[in-house]
């Protein structure tokens, strides 16, 4: 039995990082904000485990990931915005048809590493599933139709990098459809 693994570590010195500060402050009713900068450590690492198992009707790849990120200015000061601990399982199925389904399962954990001008941003769940399917028109042309349901869950997801987070949610449970036409070379 063999699995995909992926591994990747970084840490990068930033001299200089260029951000933007909320102020305590405001004018006209909206908060004021000042461009800084401060010199910091971004490190972090993104792995995962993944699997594929043929079976008679095509072929189910299973994978796990999580990605972490730290980012601390030479201050010991936390730099504001940055994504939260994610842990991940995606499966997703291909059938001899040109058939694709899939679901996302994304745990996202609390962000308790915020800055003087945030606030804690909650953990949550997250799960979306898509059917996609590609159907040949010409030699030459292919019709790409996917379906899609988001946040099924219709849970308040709170993006910790957004500078509206507590103002305004991302989306609740939403579905789609997207077409698209592809030209073979």
């Amino acid at each position: 039995m063999t699995f995909d693994i992926g591994v990747n570590l970084y840490r990068n010195n930033i001299n200089n990082y260029i951000f933007l500060a909320d102020q305590e402050t405001s004018t006209s009713g909206k908060t004021d904000a000042n461009w800084s900068q401060k010199s910091g450590v971004f490190q972090g690492y993104e792995i995962s485990l993944s699997k594929d198992y043929i079976i008679d009707r095509g072929i189910i790849n299973i994978k796990l990931s999580r990605d972490d990120i730290s980012a601390v200015f030479d201050d010991n000061t936390y730099v504001p915005r940055i994504t939260p601990t994610r842990n991940t399982l995606s499966v997703k199925f291909n059938d001899k048809n040109n058939t694709e389904y899939n679901m996302d399962l994304l745990y996202a954990e609390s962000q308790g590493d915020f800055s003087s001008i945030e606030t804690k941003t909650n953990s949550y769940v997250n799960i979306n599933l898509g059917v996609s399917k590609i159907l040949a028109i010409t030699p030459d042309y292919d019709l790409a139709l996917k379906l899609y349901a988001n946040n099924i869950l219709n849970k308040t997801v709170r993006n910790h990098e957004s500078f509206v987070k507590d103002h305004v949610p991302a989306p609740g449970g939403n579905v789609g459809l997207m077409t698209s036409i592809n030209y073979k070379f």
